[in-house]
């Protein structure tokens, strides 16, 4: 290789190199047959072996892409479950959120309801025990009274009282 370097260098032609090489000389014909089908075997076992490697990188290849698609595919087929658990669940809540909304406006009409029966009921008790009290007192008259036939047996507190409930009662018959 110097050999070549060094003749270029001195302006040798290339063809004198090769003249004086090794492959010139006087056995070079038997080498040059020996070497070309070695060369040659050797060219056809490195291309052999490129063409098992790249077989076998797009085999790998191939293997690896058929691999990624079982597992695309297995990643797309949980995802539709999960997506269609995910809509189910979603529904059930959409479905209990309604029914509870329901129950609470029943309850809100039955409460309404019940205020309104109470109050009601609280007005009709005050006016039961304005009645009764009023009754109460006028007994407590006619009690009084027809024993002395006289009012100024009742005190002035009672006097007071039935006074508060003759007012009441004007009240609530206006």
């Amino acid at each position: 290789m110097d050999k070549i370097f060094d003749s270029q260098d001195n302006g040798e032609s290339l063809s004198s190199v090769v003249e004086n090489d090794v492959f010139n000389s006087p056995t070079s014909e038997d080498t040059e047959s020996l070497v070309t089908p070695f060369v040659e075997e050797l060219i056809k076992i490195s291309v052999n072996i490129m063409y098992a490697e790249l077989k076998l990188t797009i085999e790998d290849f191939k293997k690896q892409v058929n691999s990624n698609a079982r597992a695309i595919e297995a990643l797309t087929n949980n995802f539709t479950e999960f997506q269609q658990i995910q809509e189910n669940q979603s529904n059930q809540v959409m479905t209990i959120i309604r029914e509870l909304q329901e129950r609470q406006i029943q309850l809100q009409d039955t409460q309404e309801r019940e205020r309104e029966t109470l109050e009601t009921i609280t007005k009709e008790m005050t006016r039961f025990i304005i009645k009764f009290n009023t009754n109460k007192n006028r007994i407590e008259q006619l009690t009084g009274y027809s024993l002395s036939n006289e009012s100024d047996h009742l005190d002035i507190q009672q006097r007071l009282m039935n006074l508060e409930a003759r007012i009441n009662e004007l009240e609530n018959q206006s």
